[in-house]
């Protein structure tokens, strides 16, 4: 691609770095993922996944805490090291939140030889409306990706729009995020136990989520609207080589 190539167009600095590395020689744009301008509200209503609207009713009911794992599965998402942390909770603090999976549906085997099935929802995949009412539904986002490939994770950008809070991996373009618009964990023998102390924090401090989710939400829209990133486009558009 890129010996042919007249332009490469990437979302991020570390792209924009491995493109340079491959020795292209042409013009480099860097162009911002759209923000997707996620809902922040729920409603059961609207849901149609049985998994969702028990949810909604239970954290209604009981003020359970819900932590969100979003997206197609794979190694890079470091999934065994967030059911390992959860794992090692103390058993009151897992009663008290619920992880929901959503986007794959390949992690039942591992919930449940790891005796997780209590404090996991496996959802697998829902429909659109669906997946952005799970999303509205959570307090915190888990999005840990290592190693990472040069990708921009719009998993990311949707949870940051929808003014959540997240935990991901100081990697890649995830470093690349404001220091105070999430939670980064440096990716390292002690993930699990990062992970786990950082699980703590967010649900036994609500101001220091807030701040985060916050700060996200202003970091989307500082960066990732969709009128500066389209006005971007229309200027590589527009150019001639």
């Amino acid at each position: 691609v890129l010996l042919h190539a007249t332009a490469i167009v990437v979302h991020s600095q570390i792209a924009r770095e491995h493109v340079v590395n491959a020795n292209f020689q042409g013009p480099i744009h860097q162009v911002p993922l759209l923000d997707y301008n996620q809902s922040q509200i729920s409603s059961t209503s609207t849901i149609k996944n049985n998994l969702l609207i028990d949810l909604v009713k239970k954290k209604d009911d009981s003020n359970l805490f819900v932590i969100g794992l979003f997206g197609h599965g794979g190694s890079t998402k470091c999934s065994h090291d967030i059911f390992q942390a959860l794992s090692e909770l103390n058993a009151d603090t897992r009663a008290q939140l619920k992880l929901i999976i959503i986007g794959n549906d390949q992690y039942q085997a591992e919930i449940d030889s790891m005796d997780l099935s209590e404090a996991i929802i496996n959802i697998g995949y829902v429909n659109e409306s669906d997946y952005d009412s799970g999303m509205a539904i959570c307090d915190l986002i888990i999005n840990l990706r290592y190693p990472s490939m040069g990708e921009t994770s719009a998993v990311q950008i949707q949870a940051m729009s929808a003014e959540k809070a997240t935990i991901v991996t100081d990697n890649g373009w995830f470093s690349e995020l404001d220091d105070d618009s999430v939670h980064k964990i440096p990716p390292s023998d002690q993930l699990v136990a990062e992970l786990k102390q950082a699980i703590i924090k967010m649900m036994s401090d609500e101001s220091y989520r807030i701040t985060i989710a916050h700060k996200a939400r202003q970091y989307v829209t500082k960066y990732h609207c969709p009128k500066k990133v389209s006005q971007l486009w229309l200027e590589l558009i527009q150019k001639s080589y």
